[in-house]
């Protein structure tokens, strides 16, 4: 059985929506003049792609993210009959590891369904009987990447798939990992069921900013038709919930809580440390489609929403972090591998890492001070490297370094004596009156500047020319 027909009237972001809700498999073909992009759906969700667009093949990508250059490319390019065969040569050549060209083909194939939910005008087949074979399996974020295409269609089109003027929107409650601040305006205007154009006068905004937004926020599930009664009424990509009773979910949610205490990241996202970005995303998925909000909302229980929010947020804070491939590696730097499994435990703390050279903060202190010391040594009684000084009173020893005694004042007034009795005779201080910042000689104790006339000063500007001429009055 097999389904055609125009994009212009059926985006392909309601194929999508349509093969989800239905849990359908089969492949659809989308084709704009020569380019065609296939996807291959099972039990509702797309799971490969395929294309012949240039900027969706692998060698492009791989050129473009700067892991291939060019003559590399085209070298493997000669050795080839298929596209398909140009990460495996790379892995053969050795010009890439094999991870790196799995990933690329794990990028390669989710630009290629994002790219086939971009398209909106030109002709899609929907066969439901073919199967394809495939070495990739993506775990497509469908909520999200609905969010992000949908907005892209013209205000016509998002008006048709809306459906009635006289239809109703509602909230769902349901969340994505990134919204617009535009989503999240409209999204934050519909506070009751209202109609499209009652949301679009609340808004403010003109209809090629409102209209798609809106139907961008239904098809990711973030807004529903009351009632479902609209042509695409959207709930919330989300697993379907087990048949549970009230006190079994609460149970499970509540392990699912206490699994996080003192854990690291990876062990949210259930996952080894030495995963990389596309078990971390997969992960992520999985526990997001399990544990989302709007899971369990056929038992009516605030309890039971909120602890799932709580574990939401848990999950979406460690994806957060761990996605980004630099942090997770710093993350890892203070973690040693233990076995082959893949745990991990922390590092034997070093003291003086902090400490360039290795050295500790009070040996570093007590070798930067030694050639000042012996003043301050001799005015106290005690050793300044180690904060142990004479009580002159008691005889005793005291930790009270932060109390400048008289010996350290006298110390310092007879050093500022020495340095005025340097000074020229006849030329009086130069005392402001106002107040001096920290960079101000006099506030770092250095002595007043005196003069006795005015000075200005030209220097040579000859080549080699370094004289300076002072004149005075």
């Amino acid at each position: 059985m097999a389904d055609k027909g125009s994009i212009s009237e059926k985006p392909v972001t309601e194929i999508f929506r349509e093969m989800v809700k239905a849990g359908k498999s089969g492949i659809l073909r989308v084709q704009t003049d020569r380019h065609i992009r296939i996807v291959v759906f099972e039990d509702g969700r797309p799971v490969f792609g395929i294309s012949n667009v240039p900027g969706d093949q692998l060698d492009v990508l791989l050129v473009r993210g700067r892991r291939l250059t060019p003559d590399q490319a085209k070298t493997v390019k000669q050795q080839i009959t298929k596209e398909q065969e140009f990460g495996p040569k790379l892995v053969e050549l050795g010009i890439c590891d094999a991870a790196t060209v799995e990933s690329a083909m794990y990028d390669q194939v989710c630009r290629i369904v994002q790219n086939a939910m971009l398209t909106f005008d030109g002709e899609y087949s929907l066969d439901f009987s073919q199967r394809v074979n495939h070495d990739v399996t993506i775990d497509a974020p469908l909520d999200q990447w609905l969010l992000d295409t949908a907005r892209n269609a013209s205000p016509e089109t998002a008006r048709r798939v809306l459906g009635a003027p006289e239809t109703r929107f509602v909230a769902t409650g349901a969340t994505v990992g990134e919204m617009s601040p535009l989503d999240g305006f409209l999204l934050s205007r519909i506070t009751a069921p209202m109609t499209v154009d009652e949301i679009h006068t609340l808004s403010g905004l003109s209809e090629e900013q409102s209209i798609p937004t809106i139907y961008a926020l239904l098809a990711s599930g973030l807004i529903a038709s009351e009632g479902g009664s609209g042509f695409a009424d959207s709930g919330p990509l989300v697993e379907p919930a087990a048949q549970q009773s009230v006190e079994e979910i609460r149970d499970d949610l509540d392990r699912m809580l206490g699994s996080f205490v003192g854990v690291e990241y990876y062990d949210v996202l259930q996952i080894p440390r030495r995963s990389d970005s596309a078990e971390v995303k997969k992960a992520y998925y999985a526990l997001a489609k399990r544990f989302h909000p709007d899971r369990y909302q056929h038992t009516n229980d605030q309890e039971i929403r909120d602890k799932l929010e709580a574990i939401f947020a848990h999950v979406s804070k460690a994806y957060d972090t761990l996605k980004d491939e630099t942090a997770r590696g710093l993350r890892s730097a203070h973690w040693s591998r233990r076995g082959d499994t893949g745990a991990l435990r922390p590092a034997k703390a070093n003291r003086s890492a902090h400490v360039v050279g290795g050295a500790s903060p009070r040996i570093a202190f007590r070798e930067y001070f030694r050639g000042i010391g012996s003043d301050l040594n001799t005015a106290r009684g005690g050793d300044i490297t180690t904060g142990q000084f004479r009580d002159r009173g008691s005889g005793g020893s005291s930790d009270d370094a932060a109390v400048a005694d008289d010996g350290i004042a006298r110390t310092r007034r007879e050093s500022a004596e020495a340095r005025r009795a340097e000074l020229p005779r006849g030329h009086e201080e130069i005392r402001g009156t106002r107040p001096h910042g920290r960079h101000c000689p006099v506030a770092r104790g250095c002595p007043p500047v005196a003069l006795d006339r005015d000075v200005s000063l030209s220097v040579g500007n000859g080549a080699g020319d370094e004289s300076a001429v002072v004149e005075g009055s």
